[in-house]
């Protein structure tokens, strides 16, 4: 007979980490707009084709948390990587993302996921400071 009480302490428990990952994701993110690095990414190449190049905003893609976290620019009326107005369009689009995107557990039925929904990262921010003051008032 499975162990019900041992399987919803570990359960528990991943849950945590994953929540406290995405925690120092976030304030990863939130300390490079500050610092003014959001727009400092890398180019990944196994991405990039004619046309667009696919970035990592190197706020979001860390060693502890996988460069899973890319966006693909298009190159428009540029000649892509090299010319400067492509260049900057990259750092733009670098910073938006870094801006924007946020792990939010309600999106996907509950499951959770990243989004960039314009006004989510605010409310992510503000139940996070809100979880944060009532459980500093519960331990006294």
């Amino acid at each position: 007979m499975p162990d019900l009480d041992w399987i919803a302490a570990y359960q528990a428990q991943v849950e945590a980490d994953e929540l406290a990952r995405r925690t120092v994701q976030q304030d990863r993110q939130t300390a490079a707009l500050a610092a003014g690095t959001a727009g400092e990414y890398t180019i990944t190449p196994d991405q990039t084709g004619w046309g667009a190049t696919s970035i990592a905003p190197l706020a979001m893609n860390t060693t502890d948390f996988p460069s899973s976290r890319s966006i693909l620019v298009g190159w428009g009326d540029t000649s892509g990587p090299g010319d400067p107005v492509f260049d900057a369009m990259l750092a733009d689009a670098a910073r938006y993302s870094v801006a924007n995107t946020v792990y939010d557990p309600s999106v996907s039925q509950g499951l959770g996921g990243y989004t960039s929904k314009p006004g989510v990262r605010d409310r992510i921010l503000a139940e996070r400071a809100a979880t944060a003051a009532a459980l500093r008032e519960a331990a006294g």
